[in-house]
């Protein structure tokens, strides 16, 4: 019974601890004093954008990246065309002069597709940006952004993403949260990487995602492992549509799959960051990769505990209420499942890259 009960109490605590408990730390660690900002400002930059089946959002990303431009004059543009077949080839062929798109005839993933933009990169920028296609960025944002590398200790940054859409009440709580300890992380000294939606990058201190890695978490992190600070621009803000609630453990799967590529790679760089550095990545990362084993853990030792202490009655009374519930779709039941759901997905992830699984390709999420 000791035992079971050792095992539920250090189960538990890690499971809440990167959500409830982290954060809490991070309020109470040392916070870094203001940097005064006497680096030149980065004066040419490049908009990389990477899409595959992209169709119904090209037209406002059009109005967008033309808005981009507008704001920075000298802004290069870049695209991406991985191997769609939605029609989305046709309408970027007719884009304005000076947006540059590559096309590829077949998938080959988006990190190669930004490999390949990187090649085309005028050779006078110094700052890469990256979005998603879908991501709503007004120009001020773009202007934010810039403004961070005027602290020459600063290496990558990304704007603060605001989730959006129906259907997606968990994924905008959970983004939320992420970015307020990103914000807690960057105030006392670096967040753990940067989100793909809206970023900027030194392009002297850019290196490339390989295979089945995070094409955002690799770079960041690289730059952080080589001395440099990694921000979450607060003043930055941009929107992204996420995926509905009954997407998301699908989605866990591949992204923790391509976190556990890119871990792989950093682990070796590890030994360079500050201690304070390596705790984040063990509480910001490496503890939530395993939610769904905490999970799990934490559940079997219960049901144990109640067989041990004469509860069995009890413990078919929680799993008949649990169904009930579920037939009876009560809203906070389904949360409860889905978020369960969410923490195994993210371990079956993990457990599924330790036999070679990685989407090298990624298809788009629509609603119906």
């Amino acid at each position: 019974m000791a035992a079971l009960l050792t095992i539920f109490v250090l189960s538990t605590g890690a499971l809440v601890y990167p959500f409830l408990i982290y954060p809490l730390v991070l309020r109470l660690l040392p916070k870094c004093s203001p940097e005064p900002r006497t680096g030149p400002i980065p004066r040419r930059a490049a908009l990389l954008i990477a899409a595959r089946n992209e169709r119904a959002v090209l037209p406002d990303l059009l109005r967008r990246v033309q808005a981009l431009r507008g704001s920075w004059p000298g802004l290069q543009v870049l695209i991406w065309q991985d191997g769609s077949t939605d029609g989305s080839r046709a309408i970027l062929q007719g884009w304005p002069a000076g947006i540059t798109v590559l096309h590829s005839p077949k998938p080959v993933g988006k990190a190669a597709g930004l490999r390949q933009l990187l090649n085309a990169v005028d050779p006078s920028v110094d700052l890469l940006v990256f979005m998603d296609a879908n991501t709503e960025a007004a120009p001020q944002a773009l202007g934010h952004l810039r403004m961070v590398f005027a602290d020459p200790n600063i290496g990558a940054a990304a704007a603060r993403s605001i989730s959006t859409g129906p259907k997606t009440g968990l994924a905008r709580r959970y983004w939320a949260l992420e970015e307020h300890i990103k914000r807690l992380e960057s105030a006392t000294g670096s967040t753990m990487g940067c989100d793909g939606a809206f970023w900027a990058i030194r392009r002297d201190l850019y290196s490339p995602a390989q295979g089945a890695e995070c094409d955002d978490f690799v770079p960041s992190m690289r730059v952080l492992q080589l001395g440099y600070r990694v921000v979450s621009a607060a003043n930055a803000a941009v929107s992204e549509p996420a995926i509905s609630d009954a997407h998301a453990p699908a989605r866990a799967v591949r992204i923790a799959a391509g976190a556990w590529h890119s871990h792989r790679r950093l682990w070796p760089g590890l030994r360079t960051m500050s201690r304070l550095d390596r705790f984040k990545y063990l509480s910001h990362k490496l503890m939530r990769w395993f939610a769904g084993l905490w999970l799990a853990m934490a559940a079997t030792s219960a049901a144990a505990i109640l067989v041990l202490a004469d509860q069995a009655a009890l413990l078919l009374s929680v799993m008949a209420l649990g169904a009930l519930a579920g037939l009876l779709r009560l809203p906070i039941w389904r949360g409860v499942l889905r978020i369960g759901w969410g923490f195994l997905a993210t371990t079956l992830g993990v457990i599924r890259a330790q036999f070679g699984y990685g989407a090298r390709h990624w298809n788009t999420v629509r609603d119906p």
